[in-house]
């Protein structure tokens, strides 16, 4: 929140959070955040990304994090963050073509989906009392979600009191009015879409085929790097949850 910190105020802030500075040393090295030179430093780790790149990736870390634990519909809420996450990739990639800080682009992006995460997190509460007359699919499950996105993105926007713009973006649809950054977070949450849905994304200009095409290829890396730590391994599978459905496939 202060102004005129460094690279080496940054980088002490990461050394504080082993989980947080593996993090950035692994987006650092992602060819879609980084480039191709490794590194192993954490003040270099910050001057390759920037120091508002590390903030959005710290908030995609403890998003994640709250995001992807236990439960009986951990399976859904690992879909959800998926696609928050290539919504923020694919903000941050397309972002700067049409005039957008990449950062913003990124943190609108992210939280686009955030609701989504939300809605799983509430109907795993409302599990504990109300059962479904049937186990539902994950798409089932993704779809109730989606019907709460809008209203608790909101809600997220105005408990952490987000900047206007990036509020807007979260919450907001298309319209007249529609602002630069709303369009390109709606976009991207379609081409996340369709990526979790195993279609090829469409480009809306000449210039986005090849930056989808580059945010294709490095997807998988970005998403390994940027995960939420898995669960720690126990003696035994965790037998099925009885709230999914079998997949058809």
């Amino acid at each position: 929140g202060r102004e005129g910190y460094g690279v080496g105020d940054v980088a002490d802030v990461l050394a504080a959070d082993a989980a947080l500075a593996a993090t950035v040393l692994a987006a650092a090295n992602s060819a879609l955040l980084g480039a191709s030179s490794p590194i192993t430093s954490l003040s270099r780790a910050v001057n390759r990304l920037g120091a508002r790149t590390v903030g959005s990736i710290a908030v995609a870390s403890g998003v994640g994090a709250v995001s992807v634990n236990t439960g009986v519909l951990q399976d859904v809420k690992f879909r959800v963050w998926r696609r928050s996450m290539t919504c923020a990739l694919a903000c941050q990639k397309l972002g700067a073509a049409r005039g957008l800080v990449p950062e913003d682009a990124f943190l609108a992006g992210l939280l686009f989906g955030f609701g989504r995460s939300i809605a799983v997190a509430s109907l795993e509460q409302l599990l504990k009392t109300h059962q479904p007359p049937r186990p539902l699919s994950v798409s089932e499950w993704l779809n109730i979600a989606e019907q709460q996105r809008a209203a608790l993105g909101r809600a997220v926007a105005t408990s952490w009191q987000l900047p206007q713009p990036i509020s807007d973006a979260i919450t907001g649809s298309a319209g007249k009015d529609t602002s630069s950054l709303n369009l390109l977070v709606l976009h991207a949450d379609t081409v996340a879409g369709d990526l979790d849905a195993g279609r090829m994304p469409q480009a809306q200009t000449p210039t986005e085929i090849r930056l989808l095409d580059e945010l294709i290829a490095g997807l998988p890396a970005a998403l390994e790097a940027v995960a939420p730590p898995a669960p720690l391994p126990t003696t035994r599978p965790s037998p099925p949850s009885p709230m999914l459905a079998k997949p058809a496939h």
